[in-house]
């Protein structure tokens, strides 16, 4: 008796196996799903009345509608991956591969410059859905998005704003060619 049913046990996991193995794979959950970037975001046209980051950190606050100017850049990956997120810097701070500033590998980075300018002179970007939720979406590639490009981007300021802080939720972001 012992037998058949270890005999059983082994069949009906070699047929679970069995299965399992040749089925498609689960859908997976919303957690990892990547959303679709809103229609308009990318935009053909460059907004009026653009503002680069260091005169909206002085001026700009919460709910306040802007435009704002600036380059890719900051951090070695400034897109985020998976996430639509980018940091940008303001057009005053020179990318590392602008004389004398020459060394960096990476030089949409700002690594020639002390952090805490890089923090003064950056802002970042976020693309929400409609509960205010960052998307999972790659901006990389959309529209020419890139480290080192100027984008404008159109939006709205999102929480304290102060030296070392600006969060912009994007409505469109236009690439300057």
């Amino acid at each position: 008796m012992k037998r058949a049913i270890v005999c059983f046990a082994i069949l009906v996991a070699g047929v679970l196996t069995w299965l399992g193995c040749d089925r498609a794979p689960a859908v997976k959950s919303n957690d990892t799903a990547v959303n679709a970037l809103p229609s308009g975001l990318i935009a053909t046209t460059a907004r009026a009345g653009a503002k680069d980051i260091l005169e909206l950190k002085r001026t700009a606050k919460d709910g306040d509608a802007v435009v704002l100017r600036g380059r890719i850049g900051g951090r070695k990956d400034p897109i985020g991956e998976n996430r639509a997120i980018i940091t940008m810097i303001d057009m005053s701070l020179n990318p590392c591969n602008q004389p004398p500033e020459t060394r960096c590998a990476t030089p949409w980075d700002a690594c020639c410059h002390p952090q805490d300018v890089i923090a003064d002179n950056s802002a970042t970007v976020e693309v929400v859905d409609a509960n205010g939720q960052l998307l999972k979406a790659n901006l990389a590639g959309k529209g020419g998005i890139a480290p080192m490009k100027q984008i404008l981007v159109t939006g709205t300021v999102s929480g304290p704003v102060d030296q070392k802080n600006l969060l912009v939720r994007a409505s469109s972001i236009y690439v300057v060619d």
